[in-house]
């Protein structure tokens, strides 16, 4: 998108956003239920409040649909999941998300999503003009607009995206919604519409009595807050969970209730969706499992300094390649690569005994805030996924643990 574009796209979504909702649709209410009971499969597949293990309160939240969109549900990784269509079948989506962070920072999400449009990244002076502020009875939104430069490959017409989100103390909030140029455009005023109707709530903090998790065939009981009979680091997902009972109290006396709190799952509570098995070092610590984590490693140096290994999966290739790997390289505030780059600053490790699996693996490292910062990361297809291994800590730790880290990914098999 040339930057004359740019402008117009925000001045045009400016306008519409400083009309505040002239019009007045039909609306019906859509509302994240409060107290979930966790799965090690993530989220069941009804909507419902966002968690990462199980914070004190989980976060609901409710907003109104304007006429004509449709609720598809949500899954384990979008908490809305909104059908809009138009004339000529024009379709867009509208999705919902919260992760536990702000996702590598303004400029890399928009780059990012731009990435997806087939736009060329824009950098800090440019972000600033993009940006729409805007207050709403949830919080500050920031928003960003863009339309791709031609049609995307098979579709029809050029593709339109509009995106708020919200920074709250512990997680960032996504509003996106992409589709048909012409039917997105003319949502904005619908847009704005169901961003003022956001509201959150919290639900009550997970305990013994409203928290019953379900756990895969095998994993061993969870009593008291505590995982007894951790195996040690590999990792086969039970195709089916079911519950599992604690062990069986001595006479006399009532058994111990069931809670997750505080609790270090071992490698086997891997999700049950998770279509990929893996062998993690002896050394490696691993740490509970979140609604996006399919595996989860605490890595400490030999100074106490200690770095994060997550395995995540979503569906699609979120964006590509380049979009994905300059996202990370924004983390660590490194200017992004272009497509002719990428070869030169990527390798291709293949996972042993198999030809199917190939990660496509970066070595990047930084100063973020002045810093030093390494992230070894792998990107792998499988099926209609992607599978992202991320390593990411002191520099000092990461860059010790290289070798650990190929070498792990030569354990990755798929089941």
């Amino acid at each position: 998108m040339r930057r004359s574009h740019l402008l117009s796209a925000t001045a045009g979504l400016s306008a519409l956003l400083a009309l505040g909702g002239c019009r007045k649709p039909e609306i019906t209410t859509y509302t994240a239920p409060k107290d979930v009971a966790p799965t090690m499969a993530g989220l069941p597949p009804t909507a419902q409040s966002a968690t990462s293990g199980l914070p004190p309160a989980a976060p609901a939240i409710r907003w109104r649909l304007p006429a004509g969109w449709q609720d598809q549900g949500a899954n384990n990784i979008r908490l809305g999941n909104i059908l809009v269509t138009g004339a000529d079948d024009q379709r867009a989506e509208m999705t919902v998300t919260r992760f536990e962070s702000d996702v590598g920072g303004d400029l890399a999400n928009v780059n990012r999503w731009r990435g997806q449009l087939q736009l060329a990244p824009i950098n800090d002076a440019t972000l600033s003009q993009a940006i729409i502020h805007r207050d709403y009875p949830s919080g500050h939104m920031d928003i960003v607009e863009f339309a791709s430069d031609a049609p995307l490959a098979g579709a029809p017409q050029k593709t339109r995206m509009m995106v708020a989100w919200l920074k709250k103390p512990d997680a960032t909030w996504f509003f996106k919604l992409t589709g048909a140029d012409p039917l997105v455009a003319a949502q904005r005023e619908a847009f704005d519409a169901f961003l003022r109707s956001v509201e959150f709530s919290h639900s009550a903090p997970a305990t013994a009595s409203n928290a019953t998790p379900q756990l895969p065939d095998g994993h061993p009981p969870i009593s008291s807050g505590n995982v007894s009979g951790s195996p040690a680091q590999t990792t086969p997902a039970s195709p089916t969970p079911s519950p599992t009972s604690n062990p069986p109290a001595p006479a006399g006396q009532p058994a111990p209730p069931m809670s997750m709190a505080g609790a270090t799952l071992p490698a086997t509570a891997v999700a049950s969706s998770n279509a990929l098995l893996w062998t993690a070092p002896a050394d490696w610590t691993e740490k509970p499992l979140g609604p996006v984590r399919k595996g989860s490693f605490a890595v400490r140096g030999s100074d106490g300094a200690e770095a994060d290994l997550s395995i995540t999966a979503f569906p699609g290739d979120v964006g590509g390649l380049l979009a994905n790997i300059n996202r990370w390289r924004g983390e660590l505030q490194l200017p992004p690569l272009a497509e002719a780059d990428l070869s030169a600053n990527t390798t291709i490790v293949t996972a042993s005994g198999t030809d199917s699996l190939r990660f496509t693996v970066v070595d990047l490292a930084g100063s973020p805030g002045g810093t030093p910062t390494r992230t070894l990361g792998a990107i792998v297809p499988v099926g209609s996924d992607t599978y992202f291994f991320k390593f990411k800590g002191p520099d000092t730790v990461v860059a010790a643990q290289k070798n650990a880290f190929l070498d792990f990914l030569q354990t990755v098999k798929t089941r």
